[in-house]
């Protein structure tokens, strides 16, 4: 079970990144194990086969509204410590569309379009890095987009080919994909144009989120 007191501070951006790539290869670990076995975790890519043949490279979906809503609020609790820096964090919450209330925090209403939009900008950022890691001599290139909510639901086959299709316009695109959110990971095979969903328990992605924390602070 998930200890929601286990931990006082939230993590500062480059500690997060790292978060999110421990959590991201632990997920892959779990879904497969055996195909897992073969990266060693590294940069550039993050997830790298010891003969350099296969990468994966991780991120996360995030709107620029709710990581700015995120982090003035560390600052609400954690760093900011007049009555003048306060109102300015509650502002630009507000500004983003959050609220701080006596029980927490809340984010906009988001619809399946806006999610999209996040999922498109987090792969199309990625595709820039590609020819640096072919020309290191990677041959196969993955990206693992973990998305820290459970989705809106989509049609996977209609997922699939939006995947595709934001890649169209890239001289380079990805060989597979896989979409990681809390209690299921979406492998993609583009060169397949296949798909498979894995689900995970929910205990189970709480203990590897709580491993994956103490693991980077």
């Amino acid at each position: 079970m998930f200890d929601i007191t286990a931990f006082k501070k939230p993590l500062d951006a480059k500690l997060r990144t790292k978060y999110i790539e421990q959590l991201s290869f632990s997920l892959l670990k779990h879904i497969l194990p055996e195909f897992s076995s073969k990266f060693i975790w590294l940069d550039s890519p993050d997830l790298q086969t010891e003969d350099k043949s296969i990468g994966i490279e991780i991120t996360e979906a995030i709107a620029p509204g709710t990581a700015q809503i995120d982090g003035e609020h560390a600052k609400l609790r954690f760093g900011k410590k007049t009555e003048n820096d306060k109102k300015e964090c509650l502002r630009l919450i507000e500004k983003n569309g959050g609220s701080v209330d006596s029980i927490g925090l809340s984010y906009p209403v988001v619809n399946s379009n806006t999610e999209w939009d996040v999922f498109s900008k987090a792969l199309t950022k990625k595709l820039k890095l590609l020819p640096k890691y072919r020309e290191k001599g990677f041959a196969k290139m993955g990206l693992f987009i973990f998305f820290n909510e459970p989705p809106i639901p989509f049609d996977l086959g209609s997922s699939l080919k939006r995947f595709v299709e934001i890649q169209n316009g890239s001289v380079d695109q990805y060989d597979f994909l896989f979409f990681g959110y809390r209690n299921g990971v979406i492998g993609y095979d583009f060169h397949k144009m296949s798909y498979k969903p894995y689900i995970i328990d929910q205990d189970k992605f709480d203990n590897m989120s709580m491993c994956a924390r103490r693991s980077v602070e």
